[in-house]
C-alpha cells in the first residue's frame, strides 16, 4: 500500500482527528484537595471573627454579626456626654453633634447609647474607643472646625471647594494644608476641643454600668501611628515609642483598675509602616527604633506588656490589635462599581498567610524586596506574640479587601474568613460593615447562616491541602461533638472546574453529602447528592462553578482516633503544623518548635536561605553591592553597610531625598518660586524673562509701545500685517507696504504657458507625466515618452510595440484592477480546486469491492 493511501486509511483519519481536538480543547491540570484527619487537627474556629464596624438595626436584620466595634477616626474624640464627634482629617477637622433618641436626655440616647442597644438586642458583643489623645470635643453642641481661612490663610481645600460639596457648607472650614501639601502650624485645639484625661474614660465606662450595660471590650483609641495627620489639629507630632507605650500604660492601667474583667486592644496600628517602625521615623528604621534595641514597634510594645505583667501581675492588654489594607493598587476602594482588579484581588488574599507571596505594592519596594516585601500579615504577628509575650491573643480590627457590591470582593470575604478560622485569628472586624443586600454581605450570610435557619461553619481545623491554591482555595473544620465536617472550597478560575476531593482517614465508604453553593450575584443554594467513595481513603469528584464559593457539610465525619479532645495541636514558635506558614513556609513541624527545613534553608523557624560558596559579597543592609537596589538605588555600596549616597539623597540606607526648597516651598511645586521661576537650590530662584525678585515676585515691567495709536500688543496693530517694532514703526510683511501696512502689493501678471491646449498649472498637462515650461513643448518623465509623454516606455503590446495611453486620459495606472485581481486571485482558486478532491478522500468513506 503506498504512502497515501495508509495515509487515507479510516484509523489514520481518526488519529488526524484526535490529534486536532487536543490542540483546539486543551486539558486543564487536574485539581485535587486532600482533607487528612489523620494528621493532628488545628485552630479551633473562633466565631468572634465574624465581626464588623458600625452595624446598624438593617445590619442586623440580615447577618448575626458577632462583634460590632465602634472605632475609627472620629471616635477617637468623641464627647460622649454631649455625644459630638470630630471627624478629623477625613472631614475638615469638625465638630458634629450627632442625633439624640427621641426622648431621652444626653448621655443617655446618645449615638453610643443607641449602637450599644442595637448590638445587646442581637447578642453582638460591644467594643467602644476609649479615647488616648487627651483631647475630645467642647461641650457646645455647634458646629466648629480646627482650621479657619480666616484665621490661619488660604487653604488647599475648604468644604465648600470639595467635589460634590453640600448646599450648606462653611467656607471657612479649611483642610490644614497650604500650598505645597504643608500643614498649617500654630493653631489652637482649643478652638474644638477640650484637655481630658484616664479619669474621663473611666466615668464612661462607670456610666455604662450604671445604666445596666457594661461594655467589656475596649479599643485603646484608634491608629496613634497615624495621629500627626489623622488628628494633626490637636496632636500635630508623630508618635514615638515612648509616647506610645506611656499613653497604654497610663489609660490601660486605669481601665483595668476599674473592671478587671475588661479586655483592652491595641496598639490598633494602621498597617505596614505602623508594625515595624516608628513614625517618628517614617517608614523605615531610624533614631527612634535604633534607640529601643532597633526592635520593631510591635515587637517593642508586646515586650512593655509581658514586663508590665512581670512586675505587677496586670495584663495591660489582651489582645494585640492591628488593622490590614491591602496596598496592592485598586483593591481596596469602596467606590469601585467596575470589578477590574479581580485577578489581583483573590491574588492578594495570600498576603494574610503565605511567606513566599511577594506583596504586589510599594511594600516590596520600600522593603527593597526583602524579608517584609512577604507580608504573611498572621503568622508573623503570632510569632511575635509567641516571642515578646505569648499571653496575648491576635485581633484584626479593621481590614477590607474591596467594595461591597463586586464579587471577587465576595469571594474573597469567604476566603479571608476562613483563613482567619485556620490561622488563628482570635477577633475580627470588617470596617465597615457591609452594606445591606450587598454580596459581601451574602459572604457572611453563606458562613454564617448558610441554611436560613442559623447553621454556620465551626469546629476545629481539619489539614486541607489544594494542589493549586491560585485555582482553588481549600479548608475545613471539624465539629468534634456531633462529627460533621465543613468543607469550603473557592473556585478562582473564570471556568467551571472539577475537583478530586480525597477524604483521607476514617470517612466509611460512602457519604450522603449536602452541597452549598455561592455564586454570583451572591445567590446561595442546596443540592444534596450522595458521593460514594471507594476505600475508606476514598476519593470523589466534585464540580465547581466558575468563580463560586461551595460548602460541602459532611455528615459523621470520624476524625482520627488519635485526635482525642481536647485535639493534640502540634505549634512550632507560634505556629500551627497546619497553617502554609509554619517554619517560614520552608519547612515541616513535626513536634512542638522543632522544624524540619528543606534543603535551601535553615534556622530553627527555617529562616534563613542557604547560599551556595562562593566570592566574598558585599552587602548593604541585606543587599548585594551588585543590585541595581542596593542603597536604596541612589548610592554605592563599597563595604558592608555603608552606603555612599549620590549629592540628592541621604540616610544609612540612602532612603530618604534631600528635599530643595526656596522660601518655605518644596521645588516640585508649582507654586515654587512664586509659579514663575525654577528652583534648583535652596532658596535660589531662577525667573523666567518676565519676572524678577528673589521670589520672581515681581513683573518686570515692560515700555509701552504705539503704532498710529494702537498698542503693538493688538493683533490689529499695523493693520493686522506687520509688526510694531518701536513707536509709529511698522515692518510689514512681504505682501504689504505702507506706513500703516495697509497697502497690498500686487505681483506682475505671469504669460500663460500651453501645452497641446492643456494650461501648464493643470496636473493632467503633458499626460500627467512630464512638465510644460513653454508652449507646445512637453518635458517627460523617465518613463514616457511622445509629444505628449502618452507612451509608456517598456510596457509592451501584444505585437511588442510600447503601449500607448489614449491622448487625453487621465489614468495613470496602465494596468486595470480587474487584471490584478485576476492575478493574485487565480493562483488561490487554483490551490483550493486542487485540495478539495485530497481533503474529500480524507471523510469519505473507502469501500473495497
Amino acid at each position: 500500500m503506498s504512502l497515501v493511501n495508509k495515509l487515507l486509511t479510516p484509523s489514520c483519519r481518526l488519529l488526524f482527528l484526535t490529534i486536532i481536538c487536543f490542540l483546539l480543547f486543551p486539558t486543564h491540570q487536574q485539581l485535587t484537595v486532600k482533607i487528612d484527619s489523620s494528621l493532628p487537627i488545628g485552630n479551633q474556629l473562633n466565631q468572634d471573627i465574624f465581626g464588623v464596624n458600625y452595624a446598624q438595626e438593617a445590619n442586623f436584620q440580615s447577618v448575626k454579626y458577632t462583634i460590632n466595634r465602634k472605632g475609627g477616626n472620629s471616635d477617637t474624640r468623641y464627647n460622649w456626654q454631649q455625644n459630638i464627634h470630630n471627624t478629623a482629617q477625613d472631614w475638615f477637622f469638625m465638630n458634629i453633634p450627632d442625633e439624640i433618641e427621641s426622648g431621652q436626655i444626653l448621655p443617655n440616647g446618645s449615638a453610643a447609647t443607641m449602637f450599644m442597644d442595637t448590638a445587646n438586642k442581637h447578642g453582638s458583643k460591644l467594643m467602644l474607643t476609649a479615647s488616648l489623645i487627651g483631647y475630645t470635643p467642647l461641650d457646645d453642641r455647634s458646629k466648629k472646625w480646627g482650621f479657619s481661612v480666616a484665621k490661619y490663610g488660604s487653604q488647599l481645600e475648604t468644604e465648600c471647594t470639595r467635589t460634590g460639596f453640600p448646599s450648606w457648607c462653611m467656607g471657612d472650614a479649611g483642610n490644614g494644608k497650604k500650598t505645597g501639601n504643608i500643614y498649617v502650624t500654630g493653631n489652637d485645639p482649643a478652638e474644638t476641643s477640650k484637655v481630658i484625661d484616664e479619669n474621663y474614660v473611666v466615668n464612661w465606662i462607670k456610666y455604662m454600668k450604671s445604666r445596666g450595660t457594661p461594655v467589656k471590650l475596649w479599643s485603646l483609641d484608634n491608629e496613634m501611628d497615624l495621629w500627626h495627620s489623622t488628628h494633626h489639629d490637636v496632636h500635630p507630632n508623630p508618635i514615638t515609642y515612648d509616647e506610645m507605650w506611656t499613653l497604654t500604660e497610663k489609660y490601660a492601667k486605669a481601665i483595668k483598675t476599674e473592671d478587671s474583667t475588661i479586655k483592652t486592644f491595641g496598639p490598633n496600628s494602621w498597617g505596614h509602616c505602623g508594625y515595624y517602625y516608628s513614625p517618628a521615623d517614617g517608614c523605615s528604621s531610624g533614631a527612634d527604633r535604633q534607640a529601643h534595641s532597633n526592635l520593631p514597634l510591635i515587637d517593642y510594645y508586646l515586650t512593655k506588656v509581658c514586663e508590665y505583667k512581670k512586675n505587677t501581675g496586670i495584663l495591660l492588654v489582651d489582645y494585640l490589635d492591628i488593622h490590614y489594607y491591602p496596598q496592592a493598587s485598586g483593591i481596596y476602594d469602596d467606590t469601585q462599581t467596575a470589578d477590574t482588579n479581580s485577578d489581583l484581588r483573590l491574588r492578594t488574599v495570600k498576603s494574610l498567610y503565605d511567606f513566599n507571596y511577594v506583596d504586589e505594592s510599594w511594600i516590596t519596594d520600600a522593603e527593597s524586596n526583602g524579608p517584609l516585601s512577604r507580608v504573611a500579615l498572621i503568622p508573623r504577628m503570632k510569632a511575635s506574640i509567641a516571642k515578646y509575650c505569648p499571653e496575648l491573643k491576635l485581633a484584626i480590627t479593621e481590614y477590607n479587601f474591596g467594595a461591597d457590591n463586586l464579587w471577587s470582593s465576595a469571594l474573597a470575604q469567604v476566603e479571608i474568613l476562613t483563613i482567619f478560622g485556620r490561622e488563628g485569628v482570635d477577633l475580627a472586624t470588617r470596617f465597615t460593615v457591609p452594606k445591606s443586600g450587598s454580596m459581601v454581605e451574602k459572604s457572611f450570610q453563606f458562613l454564617m447562616n448558610y441554611d436560613g435557619k442559623g447553621a454556620g461553619i465551626n469546629g476545629a481545623y481539619v489539614n486541607t491541602t489544594s494542589s493549586n491554591v491560585d485555582s482553588v482555595g481549600a479548608y475545613s473544620f471539624v465539629n468534634s461533638a456531633s462529627n460533621t465536617l465543613y468543607i469550603v472550597l473557592v473556585n478562582k478560575l473564570t471556568s467551571a472546574s472539577s475537583v478530586s476531593l480525597q477524604l483521607a482517614g476514617d470517612v466509611g465508604k460512602s457519604k450522603s453529602i449536602t452541597t452549598w453553593t455561592f455564586v454570583s450575584p451572591g445567590t446561595i443554594s442546596k443540592n444534596s447528592q450522595t458521593l460514594t467513595t471507594s476505600s475508606v481513603d476514598g476519593k470523589v469528584t466534585v464540580s465547581l462553578d466558575a468563580r463560586s464559593a461551595s460548602l460541602l457539610v459532611v455528615p459523621s465525619f470520624n476524625v482520627n482516633s488519635n485526635n482525642n479532645n481536647p485535639p493534640v495541636v502540634v505549634v512550632c514558635y507560634g505556629i500551627s503544623n497546619t497553617s502554609a506558614a509554619v517554619c517560614s513556609g520552608f519547612g515541616k513541624c513535626l513536634k512542638n518548635d522543632t522544624c524540619t527545613c528543606d534543603a535551601s534553608h535553615s534556622g530553627a523557624k527555617c529562616e534563613n536561605t542557604i547560599t551556595q560558596p562562593s566570592q566574598p559579597v558585599i552587602m548593604c543592609y541585606g543587599i548585594s553591592n551588585t543590585s541595581a537596589a542596593v542603597c536604596s538605588g541612589f548610592g554605592k555600596c563599597l563595604k558592608n553597610d555603608t552606603c555612599t549616597c549620590d549629592s540628592s539623597h541621604t540616610g544609612s540606607k540612602c532612603e530618604n531625598t534631600i528635599p530643595i526648597v526656596c522660601y518655605g516651598i518644596l521645588s516640585t511645586s508649582p507654586s515654587v518660586c512664586s509659579g514663575f521661576g525654577t528652583c534648583l537650590k535652596n532658596d535660589t530662584c531662577t525667573c523666567d524673562s518676565k519676572h524678577t525678585g528673589v521670589k520672581c515676585e515681581n513683573v518686570i515691567a515692560q515700555p509701552v509701545i504705539v503704532c498710529y495709536g494702537i498698542l503693538s500688543s493688538s493683533p490689529s496693530v499695523c493693520s493686522g500685517f506687520g509688526t510694531c517694532v518701536k513707536n509709529n514703526t511698522c515692518t510689514c510683511d512681504s505682501k504689504h507696504t505702507g506706513a500703516k501696512c495697509e497697502t497690498t502689493i500686487t505681483q506682475p501678471s505671469q504669460p500663460v504657458v500651453v501645452c497641446y491646449g492643456i494650461s501648464n498649472t493643470s496636473a493632467t498637462v503633458c499626460s500627467g507625466f512630464g512638465t510644460c515650461l513653454k508652449n507646445d513643448t512637453c518635458t517627460c518623465d523617465s518613463k514616457h515618452t511622445g509629444a505628449q509623454c502618452q507612451t509608456t516606455i517598456g510596457n509592451n503590446d501584444n505585437n511588442g510595440n510600447n503601449s500607448t495611453i489614449p491622448t487625453g486620459s487621465l489614468n495613470r495606472n496602465a494596468t486595470s484592477g480587474a487584471s490584478l485581481m485576476n492575478a493574485s486571485v487565480t493562483p488561490l482558486i487554483l490551490v483550493i480546486l486542487c485540495l478539495i478532491p485530497f481533503l474529500l478522500s480524507l471523510f469519505t468513506p473507502h469501500f473495497n469491492l
